[in-house]
């Protein structure tokens, strides 16, 4: 009888040992899901504040402005090595890196550009700007 006693209160200490187990992981996983949001809004938040940098470009642009652009895109690509944007005429990114050194030598201050940001596909940060003339161009290049 005694080790029949013993061996109840042995399987009443496991069970409640797996209770307190079981209320432990439910308390972790409703730690970890307002942890994991809060992750996951700042990732957001560092893109959206990444992509602000370039979206008032967007749209027809001068030349002038073009310029004053490429400092940017250079000066984003020397703060983030892992972010690179490309700057050009089309979406094929560059064998050679992404420099824009000489890019706007043909871009006249007193004509119009169509600017399009290109978004990556990991996260939606803007990872290429591709430059159209306008075609009613009016002025002289130069």
């Amino acid at each position: 009888m005694e080790n029949a006693s013993k061996a109840l209160i042995i399987a009443g200490a496991i069970l409640v040992s797996i209770l307190l187990i079981s209320v432990g992981i439910i308390i972790m996983n409703a730690i970890n899901e307002p942890v994991q949001q809060s992750a996951n809004s700042a990732t957001s938040q560092a893109v959206e504040a990444f992509n602000a940098q370039f979206l008032s470009y967007e749209g027809t642009q001068t030349g002038a402005t073009l310029r004053g652009l490429i400092a940017k895109v250079n000066a984003s690509n020397s703060a983030n090595p892992d972010d690179l944007v490309f700057f050009g005429n089309d979406n094929a990114r560059p064998q050679g890196g992404y420099t824009t050194t000489g890019v706007d030598a043909d871009w006249a201050s007193n004509k119009s550009y169509n600017l399009t940001l290109v978004y990556d596909g990991n996260g939606g940060r803007v990872h290429h700007i591709t430059v159209q003339a306008v075609a009613n161009n009016q002025g002289n290049n130069g």
